[in-house]
């Protein structure tokens, strides 16, 4: 699940979020799937804030339960309000979307 080929980003995360933050977030996944530790669910939720100078990454998936925070200080990377972000994926391939675009 997750493979590193075959992944899509839909126009609208691709025009309104950072790629610093897409790239951070297939990380996130990527490092998930290689510990081992986590059976990863078919759906990853991001949530993106920013306090301060600092991004703020929360990571959940329904099933198996599991949630993560992650802060990055990156000052330059402006975010008015949260940011939610789905990251499916289908078997074939993965896509980075807004639920919107569900």
């Amino acid at each position: 699940m997750f493979k590193k080929d075959n992944r899509y980003v839909t126009r609208g995360v691709n025009d309104e979020v950072d790629v610093r933050l897409q790239l951070i977030m297939w990380s996130i996944i990527d490092k998930l799937n290689d510990e081992g530790n986590v059976e990863l669910d078919y759906l990853q939720v991001f949530r993106i804030r920013k306090e301060g100078n600092k991004i703020v990454i929360n990571q959940s998936q329904e099933v198996p339960e599991y949630s993560c925070t992650y802060e990055i200080a990156i000052e330059d990377i402006h975010i008015e309000d949260e940011i939610k972000v789905y990251v499916i994926d289908s078997g074939e391939y993965s896509t980075m979307l807004f639920p919107s675009e569900y």
